[in-house]
């Protein structure tokens, strides 16, 4: 079943180079880079990639799709050498120039828990239109330089005053 092409159109304005932070345990924060594409897969959805390096300069790649609704921005996608499945929600306003997205990430952890976080999405900007987007980071970081890369994820990941509430809803 193709996606329509509303739906397409619609994902094609999030397109773009990206920062995703994951909230850990122990204040500490994983940090993705992540490249939502304009090109379409098989069944006609958008295509995202993201990876981050560890410490041992090992790359782990996460490849999916992505879709939007009037609320709603959704990542689904795994990794081609395990069983492993990613899904992210982000919530967005239609229509407004946002660059930081507020979300939930669901994954099953390599000890295989099923495993729900608060991300944050940014948008990367370049400083200068010869600099790199960002440097590479190796390793999981502390509260305190999440909030010198970036206070607003800091406020909303590592406050509770972000919290996230899920209400389930019966249709």
């Amino acid at each position: 079943m193709a996606i329509n092409d509303s739906a397409v159109t619609r994902s094609t304005r999030y397109s773009g180079n990206y920062r995703l932070i994951i909230a850990g345990k122990d204040d500490e924060y994983a940090i993705y880079y992540c490249r939502l594409e304009r090109a379409v897969g098989p069944d006609g959805a958008p295509q995202f990639v993201m990876w981050r390096e560890t410490q041992a300069k090992e790359r782990r790649t996460f490849r999916g799709a992505f879709f939007v609704n009037d609320e709603r921005l959704y990542l689904v996608g795994g990794r081609r050498e395990s069983v492993d499945l990613r899904m992210f929600i982000f919530r967005i306003n239609v229509g407004e120039d946002d660059v930081d997205y507020l979300g939930l990430s669901l994954f099953v952890s390599s000890n295989e828990n099923i495993t729900a976080a608060k991300c944050v999405l940014e948008k990367m900007r370049k400083t200068s239109e010869t600099s790199r987007i960002t440097p590479k980071i190796r390793r999981l970081i502390t509260a305190e330089e999440l909030k010198e890369i970036s206070s607003s994820a800091f406020n909303f990941l590592a406050t509770d005053d972000s919290a996230m509430v899920v209400e389930p809803q019966f249709d």
